[in-house]
């Protein structure tokens, strides 16, 4: 057998996973909902306040892509401490690529079942998650930009792993994250293949927020001193207000960064206080599939939804006066959005993860000649 360590459960980052899906399902979904409610003026103005404390938490999903990537940054800091770089590579691919081709497909099947617009040139990119290198549009109304951002991440990663910065190198580690961020706020767009719109110079403006995931971990590891993860801390604060202005200027009166990387270092304090049980589990598990559907799913499912209750099937909740046809629709949507989630994960996710584990560790055993 493989001598291949295993990594154990990280409670905060469990508890962090479900605010940042929470946060961008809301923030892409119910945002409107939440200003039309505070905007209220039969509404006592303690609601009021909570509401308007919640609103830069989840606005856009802002801070939610950004706990998300710290999650990242520091989770792959711990896995290439403990694995092998082919292990590591295996296992994201199987951690990725499973579900995430599933959904594409199911796009193409279910939205765009009356013209698919095949094309291997368009397609592939799309699955391989290398459309910005090609210029290929996004699938999964967007949300694949992070996903993008992740696979090149791993690579890099890996590619430094591969090169002693996880073992003989660590000290020099540090060096190679804060001189990449500073060449990432000096580079012209890379990669420039789809540097449009919102997601133009997304790539450096939110690729080193990983970086800093793993400054977490370095500096909880004391691979490197408060002074070096303070300094990683306000490079990466400095390329992003720099790029957002370059870039992003509509982004320029939202504070989702500050308030994500906030979240995060509260968290991390803390992290010795979080327990995990079987909810949160279960939640956390749920937390990829939520972020690739519930854009594409959402819509479908709640016009199902309301064409339930228009049929009278919801009159139960109807009859309590407490919710609107538009509340009870939103409730089923939710509902059918996790439960899909849920055997998906069952079904797909979870079997991909043992399988590629089981590769990994095949790979691990031939190199060691067992």
């Amino acid at each position: 057998m493989s001598n291949t360590k295993q990594v154990t459960r990280i409670a905060f980052l469990d508890h962090l996973r479900i605010f940042a899906f929470i946060s961008v399902l809301i923030g892409h979904q119910f945002y409107d909902d939440i200003v039309t409610a505070a905007a209220d003026s039969q509404l006592h103005a303690t609601p009021k306040l909570l509401l308007g404390l919640l609103m830069p938490f989840v606005y856009a999903g802002g801070s939610g892509i950004i706990v998300f990537f710290l999650i990242s940054g520091y989770i792959i800091s711990q896995v290439l401490s403990l694995e092998q770089t082919s292990s590591f590579l295996i296992r994201r691919v199987f951690r990725i690529y499973p579900l995430y081709v599933t959904a594409v497909l199911i796009q193409k099947t279910i939205v765009h079942y009356e013209d698919w617009g095949f094309s291997f040139s368009l397609l592939v990119p799309q699955l391989l998650l290398i459309g910005d290198f090609f210029g290929t549009s996004y699938t999964l109304t967007g949300v694949e930009w992070t996903l993008r951002i992740e696979m090149v991440f791993y690579v890099f990663m890996a590619m430094l792993k591969a090169t002693g910065f996880w073992g003989v190198r660590k000290h020099l580690l540090i060096f190679v994250l804060l001189i990449t961020t500073g060449l990432m706020n000096q580079l012209p767009i890379f990669p420039d293949g789809l540097a449009i719109g919102v997601f133009k110079g997304y790539f450096l403006i939110y690729g080193p927020f990983l970086f800093l995931g793993a400054g977490f971990w370095l500096y909880e590891q004391a691979w490197i001193s408060f002074s070096w993860f303070f300094a990683l801390i306000i490079m990466v604060f400095v390329n992003y207000f720099n790029l957002i202005s370059r870039y992003q200027s509509g982004w320029l009166p939202h504070h989702f960064a500050a308030l994500g990387f906030l979240l995060f270092t509260v968290a991390w304090f803390f992290r010795s206080r979080f327990k995990v049980s079987t909810t949160i589990l279960l939640l956390s598990d749920l937390t990829y599939g939520v972020y690739l559907f519930h854009n594409l799913m959402f819509d479908i499912f709640k016009e199902n939804a309301l064409e339930l209750l228009s049929l009278k099937l919801g009159q139960k909740f109807l009859t309590l006066e407490l919710l609107s046809l538009q509340q009870c629709a939103n409730f089923l949507t939710l509902v059918s959005l996790f439960a899909f989630c849920f055997l998906l994960h069952r079904i797909i996710e979870r079997p991909a993860n043992k399988l590629g584990r089981i590769i990994s560790l095949k790979v691990t055993e031939f190199k060691l000649g067992k």
